[in-house]
């Protein structure tokens, strides 16, 4: 996934480790201030979503110098999100 904070022109790759229908969870090197307001490129099984969120919480990971990055989905397209919920009742078994 790609990402971009509001306002800047610069954009950055990282690995997205937790989705759900309200919001996602990342690793990255960089700190990012808790309500910083993020864009967000996602390739979900061959589909592009743009959702944009702010930072819930960060946490520095223990014996690194990365930290995990919470983020709540602040603007996230209707179709996309009955999108995403079904890509993951897929990989949960659930369909």
């Amino acid at each position: 996934m790609r990402y971009q904070p509001i306002g800047r022109p610069e954009s950055y790759n990282a690995v997205c480790d937790d989705i759900s229908s309200g919001g996602l969870g990342f690793i990255d090197y960089r700190f990012i201030a808790p309500k910083t307001p993020l864009t967000f490129e996602m390739n979900l099984a061959s589909r592009l979503i743009s959702p944009a969120g702010k930072v819930a919480w960060v946490s520095a990971l223990p014996h690194s110098d990365r930290f995990k990055i919470g983020v709540e989905f602040s603007n996230l397209n209707p179709k996309d999100e009955v999108y995403l919920k079904d890509c993951m009742d897929m990989h949960m078994g659930r369909l």
